[in-house]
């Protein structure tokens, strides 16, 4: 399939998930797939899946473009030295609320570059209509071979902490609440948003639906989320990353 033929392909999908939005109810979350390009998806036909998860501050005050694409540089350093072995990077996670919204256009160039998958927590962010915040995670997903299209998928938190919630103006839970699958040949790959892991009828919501689960998280209680990792790789049936 060419590339513009993929493109009109993704856009009529995006119309029917429209549609399909519309005829449900907004109190529930949805899954959403988007599938990954067909030369992009045969460098993920061996066991392994690699990823690199940037440590950057989850404090978008102090971060910079300078410092996400010194992030970048780093990722696409062990890229290249994963090529030279016969192997690839899948996917570069930023963490929750640590991406500038100024750097996306970097990240955008990133995945044109080279291909890869990067999932990243937006900084949080006031509303257009100043109504509420936005925490939100971003997915940019090559859709065509060459990477010169891409998708950028946001995501809205879909359960906020009371700290979000007592915000003025406050973060609110997504409308609609839309979780996003990334299908590969490696299998299928989700993300969610920190405190969303402690909420059942997500989980329930996934259970068996991926393969792997990203958690963008910006939490203090390493602990109780260590315990949770732990757990979840049993409830889930999936590999879980944070």
């Amino acid at each position: 399939m060419k590339a513009t033929d993929q493109f009109r392909a993704f856009l009529v999908d995006v119309s029917d998930l429209e549609k399909h939005l519309a005829r449900n109810s907004t109190t529930n979350a949805v899954i959403c797939d988007v599938d990954m390009p067909k030369e992009a998806a045969e460098r993920f036909t061996n066991d392994v899946f690699n990823l690199v998860i940037c440590q950057i501050p989850s404090h978008p005050e102090v971060v910079d473009d300078a410092m996400i694409r010194r992030a970048l540089s780093i990722a696409r350093l062990i890229l290249e030295q994963k090529g030279a072995e016969g192997n690839t990077v899948d996917l570069v996670v930023f963490p929750e609320l640590s991406l500038p919204t100024a750097s996306i256009r970097t990240l955008c160039r990133f995945v044109r570059q080279t291909r890869t998958l990067v999932l990243a927590g937006l900084e949080l962010r006031i509303a257009p209509d100043q109504s509420r915040r936005l925490n939100e995670l971003m997915w940019i997903v090559p859709l065509d071979d060459d990477g010169q299209h891409l998708a950028t998928l946001l995501q809205e938190k879909i359960h906020v902490t009371p700290g979000e919630g007592a915000l003025r103006p406050p973060v609110v839970q997504a409308n609609p609440a839309i979780i996003w699958r990334i299908n590969g040949q490696k299998g299928r790959l989700a993300a969610i948003n920190c405190y969303e892991f402690t909420d059942l009828l997500i989980r329930d919501l996934l259970r068996g639906r991926v393969e792997g689960l990203v958690v963008a998280a910006n939490n203090q209680d390493v602990t109780t989320f260590d315990n949770l990792v732990e757990s979840t790789h049993f409830d889930l049936f999936s590999h879980v990353i944070w």
